[in-house]
């Protein structure tokens, strides 16, 4: 008839695999591009045995064990891979997201008209003594903008200060208004933009329209 004093014991159990989710914050562009260099900071969770580690790698790169938010500084487009564990020993399917950098701003020059040249016809004829620039009847100014990174998304004409004409289209080109019989000191400069939203301005001309 003896009975012996209630013992227990505690399992605990925990088959489900933690989850990660990640953060990217950075100045974006179109087509999620970033003209920042984007701060990534990963948040995992694990509601029975809690969260034991995340790692993370970038591309190729070698598997990293994360500890705090970290920036990606290198240009063009990549793929951050991560995953996390838990203390039960449960391990995370690799997930990835990618991010797409370009901090660069684009190069643009105006083609035409050309500065210190006498133009007719639309095209250049000869320069100047005095290195004034002459626009003599019909003629479309010309302009040449590349981006290596994100891709030229618009040109813009800005004449005398205002917006002339804003072209999505290489080659980036817009008609100028005509004057009669003429105008001068007139101030013409194109601005890219690129996907990202960076931007670059060419040197700006002055001229004189006739006709």
């Amino acid at each position: 008839g003896n009975v012996e004093e209630v013992k227990n014991t505690t399992v605990k159990i925990d088959t489900t695999k933690p989850y990660t989710a990640i953060d990217i914050n950075a100045t974006y562009g179109k087509e999620s591009w970033c003209r920042s260099n984007p701060v990534v900071t990963f948040n995992a969770t694990d509601n029975l045995s809690g969260v034991s580690k995340t790692y993370y790698k970038i591309d190729d790169g070698e598997w990293k064990e994360y500890n705090g938010s970290f920036t990606v500084t290198s240009e063009g487009i990549h793929k951050i891979y991560f995953y996390s564990t838990d203390n039960a020993g449960n391990v995370e399917e690799v997930k990835n997201t990618t991010v797409k950098i370009d901090t660069t701003k684009p190069t643009v020059s105006l083609d035409l008209p050309k500065e210190g040249y006498i133009h007719i016809a639309g095209r250049a004829i000869m320069p100047t003594l005095l290195h004034h620039t002459f626009v003599i009847g019909e003629f479309n100014a010309e302009a040449t903008a590349t981006d290596s990174n994100s891709g030229i998304d618009y040109v813009e004409f800005i004449l005398n200060g205002d917006l002339l004409w804003r072209d999505y289209i290489s080659p980036y080109s817009a008609y100028l208004p005509r004057e009669f019989p003429a105008s001068i000191g007139n101030k013409l400069k194109v601005i890219a933009y690129d996907m990202a939203g960076n931007s670059q301005e060419s040197e700006e001309i002055t001229y004189m329209k006739i006709l």
